[in-house]
């Protein structure tokens, strides 16, 4: 699915027990999405979905919002 988004944004997989971005965002359960901007300052964020689909509502909610 993120492949139909390549154009907006870089999307990145962290692992929480051996990332220190996890512990500086606040992320603190999986999965945990965070958009930054180019120079690392936080646009916005949001928890578990519980489908493709409502994934795919975020991702597109963020874009518009943008």
């Amino acid at each position: 699915m993120m492949k139909d988004f390549r154009k907006d944004f870089v999307f990145m997989e962290k692992e929480m027990g051996r990332e220190p971005a996890a512990g500086r965002l606040g992320v603190e359960s999986a999965p945990g999405f965070v958009w930054l901007d180019a120079e690392g300052n936080e646009l916005g964020r949001f928890g578990a979905v519980a489908d493709e689909a409502a994934l795919r509502a975020q991702v597109d909610a963020f874009l518009a919002n943008r």
